[in-house]
């Protein structure tokens, strides 16, 4: 949910940047003082840190991504026209892509329609099946 809401906060931010400070200023008034921090309201980019290991890449993270990019193809054509949503010409393209491949991502990982698990089903079978601990991809 996230990171549609970072999808979401970007295209703002580069549709509509007055309209966002003044977005983000409005709220800033609109809180009440008892929860108020001294702090500024700091948004996506600021609340991550800036560097992160990568993980390793596991048999089910790989059927997963496989996953997350079959749902991205059947999303994608089903979201609305670029040119009244997300900007016109390329970048509207590129944002709605964007949006896509977010939202088959957070599918995925939430378990989708069970591609990942039923390929993560068969290597098991194979691998089980195979006679020995010879590793055919070396």
């Amino acid at each position: 949910m996230t990171a549609l809401i970072d999808i979401i906060d970007g295209v703002m931010r580069a549709a509509h940047p007055k309209a966002y400070a003044e977005a983000a200023r409005r709220l800033g008034e609109a809180a009440p003082t008892a929860s108020r921090s001294a702090a500024p309201v700091r948004f996506s980019e600021n609340t991550r840190p800036a560097t992160h290991a990568p993980r390793p890449l596991t048999t089910s993270s790989a059927m997963t991504q496989f996953e997350a990019f079959v749902l991205q193809c059947f999303i994608e054509p089903m979201l609305p026209s670029a040119d009244g949503v997300y900007g016109g010409g390329t970048a509207g393209g590129f944002w709605k892509s964007m949006l896509a491949e977010k939202l088959a991502v957070e599918m995925a990982k939430g378990g989708g329609i069970g591609i990942a698990a039923r390929l993560i089903k068969s290597e098991a079978a194979k691998a089980s099946a195979a006679p020995g601990p010879q590793n055919p991809r070396s």
